[in-house]
């Protein structure tokens, strides 16, 4: 959707689409991120998996990681100059969007969390940056801190997550304890 939305120019008669071959290499990184890190899952969890295979399961998560990050951050480098100063917005917007989508969905691996939100933004702001004007240079230099309040923001859910499943786990000896009890004093 990014890729028509931003190779579409508007002309006295309505919308014209070109495909940028930019546009292509970008969908095609994006998606083979995606894609290598729904195999990397789906062999996590149909394998049995030794403790090796799983803390290589996960360093490979990591990598994917750094690499789905580059991906969504070369946009900067293979998509602007837009057309328009509104398709440049709503490039800015996605990627944001992208990293809030990003961090939220694995913030209990805090290792791929700071590996993807950290290569984006670095590769994203450093592609504002080469444009050196007074729009692009604030909004790249805006992203680290961005990306710093992200990775405290999965921080904080992934101590939630980690609190309700010992909570759970607390509940569930309580549970345990009171039928053991109960069954005592019936005898």
């Amino acid at each position: 959707m990014v890729l028509l939305v931003l190779s579409m120019s508007q002309t006295g008669s309505g919308w014209r689409f070109e495909v940028s071959r930019f546009g292509l290499i970008w969908s095609l990184a994006t998606g083979g991120s995606l894609f290598s890190r729904l195999g990397i899952s789906l062999w996590f969890k149909n394998a049995r998996l030794s403790d090796e295979e799983a803390v290589r399961a996960a360093s490979l998560s990591v990598w994917n990681g750094v690499y789905a990050g580059a991906a969504w951050g070369s946009a900067s480098w293979l998509l602007l100059p837009a057309r328009g100063l509104t398709q440049e917005g709503f490039l800015l917007v996605v990627m944001s969007m992208v990293m809030i989508a990003g961090v939220g969905g694995q913030a209990v691996h805090r290792a791929v969390v700071i590996a993807f939100s950290a290569s984006l933004t670095v590769v994203f702001s450093t592609g504002l940056l080469r444009f050196g004007d007074s729009l692009h240079v604030p909004l790249a230099l805006g992203y680290f801190p961005f990306c710093a309040v992200l990775v405290m923001y999965a921080r904080n859910q992934e101590a939630a997550v980690t609190t309700a499943i010992e909570l759970s786990l607390q509940n569930e000896e309580l549970l345990a304890l009171r039928t053991q009890q109960e069954h005592v004093a019936r005898q």
